[in-house]
């Protein structure tokens, strides 16, 4: 993981063809040879959140220990705390109609096929507006409600102040290698 490079982006808009929409996204992170996931922000719960996620699909990765076999995948199972591909996009995958997004993009030396240069945030956030998007970070910022779409309960949110909320979140996500 040493020298990865990553952007975290939030944006809104309308998606007409949620499955043309996914072909774009891998068409633009095969040419430039990084990883690159949109995920629904409903559940996204700020970029803590999606770093660990990135971290920890990384290291999965890299240990052999994947349900996936792209970063970008991998990374959508950990942020949301799956280990089924079809469950994961049920929760978190891109769908049709008006969204708010988590945009995820990621270089890291040494993995096949995303270890390219990674864009400029200004290409980045042009390659978003291309996709019919603006961007708007606000939809990553983390809320009691996307906390409860996680999956974590009221009595477990109970036990730490509002601040904390993303310590259970990140744990959430660690977690995630007990379900393997």
């Amino acid at each position: 993981m040493e020298g990865m490079d990553y952007a975290f982006m939030g944006a809104k808009g309308s998606i007409v063809d949620a499955g043309a929409f996914v072909e774009r996204v891998n068409r633009f992170a095969l040419e430039n040879r990084i990883a690159v996931q949109f995920m629904n922000a409903r559940m996204v719960y700020g970029k803590e959140h999606l770093l660990s996620a990135l971290v920890h699909a990384v290291r999965s990765l890299e240990q052999g220990r994947n349900s996936a076999s792209s970063p970008a995948l991998e990374m959508l199972l950990y942020a949301c705390g799956e280990k089924q591909i079809s469950a994961a996009l049920g929760k978190m995958g891109v769908i049709s109609g008006e969204v708010g997004l988590a945009a995820c993009f990621a270089s890291v030396p040494g993995m096949a096929g995303c270890d390219g240069h990674m864009p400029t945030e200004s290409e980045l956030v042009n390659f978003i507006e291309k996709l019919g998007l603006r961007r708007d970070d606000a939809v990553m910022k983390g809320t009691p409600e996307k906390l409860f779409a996680l999956g974590i309960s009221a009595q477990e949110a109970a036990t730490v102040g509002v601040k904390r909320y993303v310590d259970l979140v990140l744990e959430k996500v660690a977690m995630t290698d007990i379900l393997q």
